[in-house]
């Protein structure tokens, strides 16, 4: 059986993290790939989150924490590896 998921129902957020010496940074874009993704149950699949700003320039900085909106169908760790659980 297999699964396929629109990752906007998987959720990214950004966090952009820097000293507390310099200015925040404002990510204008984040963009996460794969776009989608079909997995079979027990499947698991990295998916990846990049943060830029205004001008296009990538944070690096930004740190992301993922999570799924139904775990009855697909886990995904904090780190962004996501496992197929029902069709």
């Amino acid at each position: 059986m297999w699964l396929g998921l629109a990752l906007a129902s998987l959720l990214a957020v950004a966090r952009v993290g820097v000293p507390s010496t310099l200015a925040a940074q404002t990510a204008n874009e984040v963009q996460v790939t794969p776009e989608t993704m079909t997995l079979g149950v027990g499947q698991k699949q990295p998916i990846f989150a990049a943060a830029y700003d205004r001008q296009g320039n990538l944070i690096q900085s930004a740190k992301f924490t993922f999570w799924s909106s139904d775990t009855a169908i697909a886990k995904v760790s904090r780190e962004g590896t996501v496992l197929g659980v029902a069709p």
